[in-house]
């Protein structure tokens, strides 16, 4: 009797023991499969603050960046200039977000780079400022001018100019050069040297 006593004990205890590993097996895969899941969230969350960012940096959407001026860039030969002739002028800007005339249009091919309050621009004879004050303009040449006419005329926002690194041998015609500047103040012509005087 005590032998069939310790049996039917016996039995109940070999049953825990065959579903405790089931169990722990079930455990451990829900661990695993928990954990898998956990590491794809964070891996795609990562990949998608990664993507953010280097597409807010293509883009520029940056809002401390300044705007941007609309004029399209020439292509340029990446050769130096063929001449030392340069000017630099100052503009007085009453009118902002409305295009300034900086000088003739016919002097864009003549140029080889510009820049304005410091900064490299585009070859283009208006710009549209985005503060009022004073601007300056700088400009190197490529080659010596032949010709001044009309290059500064009706550029009324125009208060000084400096030509005293401005190539002047060459040229024979100073018509109109700046006929209609009504905002130039003074105006120092001791550097030239033309073929007409």
């Amino acid at each position: 009797m005590s032998e069939a006593n310790e049996l039917e004990k016996e039995t109940p205890l070999v049953n825990n023991d065959l579903e405790n590993p089931e169990q722990e097996r079930k455990k451990r895969l829900l661990c695993l499969l928990l954990i898998l899941i956990s590491t794809i969230i964070f891996f795609t969350i990562i990949i998608v603050i990664i993507y953010i960012i280097l597409n807010s940096e293509s883009t520029g959407s940056n809002p401390d960046q300044e705007p941007k001026n609309d004029t399209k860039p020439d292509p340029e030969p990446d050769i130096g200039p063929f001449s030392n002739s340069s000017l630099k002028a100052l503009y007085d800007i009453s009118v902002i977000e409305k295009e300034t005339l900086l000088f003739n249009h016919d002097l864009l091919d003549k140029i080889y780079s510009m820049s304005i309050d410091n900064k490299k621009v585009n070859k283009t004879n208006k710009y549209i400022f985005n503060d009022n004050g004073e601007h300056k303009l700088y400009i190197k040449f490529n080659i010596s001018l032949d010709s001044a006419e009309n290059m500064f005329n009706n550029c009324t926002t125009l208060k000084e100019i400096d030509l005293s690194e401005f190539e002047t041998e060459n040229i024979t015609s100073l018509a109109g050069m700046f006929y209609r500047c009504t905002n130039l103040i003074s105006l120092n012509l001791t550097s030239f040297k033309t073929k007409m005087f």
